[in-house]
């Protein structure tokens, strides 16, 4: 029985080391897979806060490109004015955005 729990102790133990191995180099040499993040159908009266609140997400998360697909001429003319705050935003009107998906 002794046995039985060492194998089984030494199992997670080489789990759990793999694990944390991997945790702690596997993000430094994975650059294939940039990140991004959408916002979706924003308008004038919550451009501003959504895109910034976003922008910082994105910073924290290391993201490299913030996509806003706007509803109206004032909300892309927004993301356009916090894209020289936020160099990683993308401004784009609801048909480039249509456009780009098909």
């Amino acid at each position: 029985m002794y046995i039985i729990g060492l194998i089984i102790l030494s199992f997670f133990a080489l789990v759990g080391a793999v694990g944390f191995i991997t945790a702690l180099f596997g993000r430094s040499f994975d650059d294939s897979n940039p990140s991004e993040l959408v916002l979706k159908a924003l308008t004038a009266e919550t451009a501003e806060v959504r895109v910034r609140r976003a922008a910082e997400r994105c910073a924290q998360l290391r993201c490299e490109h913030l996509r806003c697909e706007c509803l109206d001429d004032e909300a892309l003319l927004i993301c356009e004015k916090l894209r020289r705050e936020y160099p990683v935003i993308e401004a784009v009107d609801k048909a480039e955005a249509t456009e780009k998906r098909l």
